[in-house]
């Protein structure tokens, strides 16, 4: 083989080779930027992808925050109402405080304010007797003892009761007085009615004095009921009632009592 043969080969070799190698780079270059394309494309998917999932995870986290948020405004609102009823409860224990010194005072009175309701009954009762003259002989004949007292009271004890819960501690002797004595007035009505009826030694009292003694009592009832005002009820008819049965009982036992000496006068 000639050497220029062999010159030319390599020439030729030389300027395929050459041609060859400077196109490498750009086929290179096209195929990495393809790739790195490619990857982008990829990458955007996956920040799509991303920013949802943030999104969402976004939201949740404001769920959460809401709801952290009314969990600390209901423990807020409990934490107020408990300290609100701290204050009640320590209110109620304060009024039942209260309470019970009202009732131990009241139980450490009871025996002052019975002394001086019951005990003094009796004297009243004679008082009552004494203003109107012609009862104390009906006292002189039936004498009421305690039982009598407390049948006049007990029954009104509930009024007695609510008249001194109602009224100050001024007014209260006074009224009280008059609510006792407006028992015992209508004690003595029920009481000589019974006399009337059952004794006849009354025979002997002019039933005109007895009539202007009545009324008398009648009177005082009513002046009572007035000072009472609408605390008590007072039914004049049915007082009058009871007096027009005693004065007509009265009167046929001293009609009898006549007729009967009238007859022994005239065997005489």
């Amino acid at each position: 083989m000639s050497p220029k043969y062999c010159i030319g080969v390599l020439i030729f070799s030389f300027i395929v080779s050459s041609s060859t190698w400077a196109k490498a780079p750009e086929e290179k270059i096209d195929f990495r930027l393809a790739v790195l394309e490619s990857d982008i494309v990829d990458l955007k998917a996956d920040i799509v992808e991303l920013r949802k999932t943030n999104d969402g995870q976004n939201s949740d986290i404001r769920h959460l925050i809401t709801d952290l948020t009314e969990a600390v405004n209901k423990i807020g609102l409990h934490e107020k109402s408990i300290a609100a009823l701290q204050t009640d409860l320590a209110e109620a224990e304060q009024k039942i405080v209260l309470l019970e010194t009202d009732v131990a005072d009241m139980m450490a009175q009871s025996d002052d304010v019975g002394e001086a309701v019951f005990g003094t009954m009796g004297t009243q009762m004679k008082s009552l007797a004494t203003e109107f003259g012609l009862f104390e002989r009906i006292f002189s004949k039936k004498e009421l003892g305690p039982s009598d007292i407390a049948g006049v009271i007990f029954p009104n004890l509930d009024d007695l009761i609510t008249e001194m819960e109602a009224v100050g501690d001024n007014p209260l002797l006074h009224k009280l007085d008059l609510v006792e004595k407006w028992m015992l007035a209508k004690e003595d009505v029920e009481i000589i009615n019974q006399l009337y009826a059952e004794h006849e030694e009354f025979a002997s009292v002019d039933p005109d004095e007895l009539n202007l003694m009545w009324k008398a009592l009648l009177a005082e009832m009513e002046d009572i009921a007035e000072d009472l005002g609408k605390d008590v009820s007072f039914d004049l008819q049915t007082s009058a009632s009871a007096y027009n049965q005693a004065f007509t009982a009265v009167s046929n036992i001293s009609k009898k009592n006549h007729d009967h000496r009238q007859c022994i006068v005239n065997k005489i």
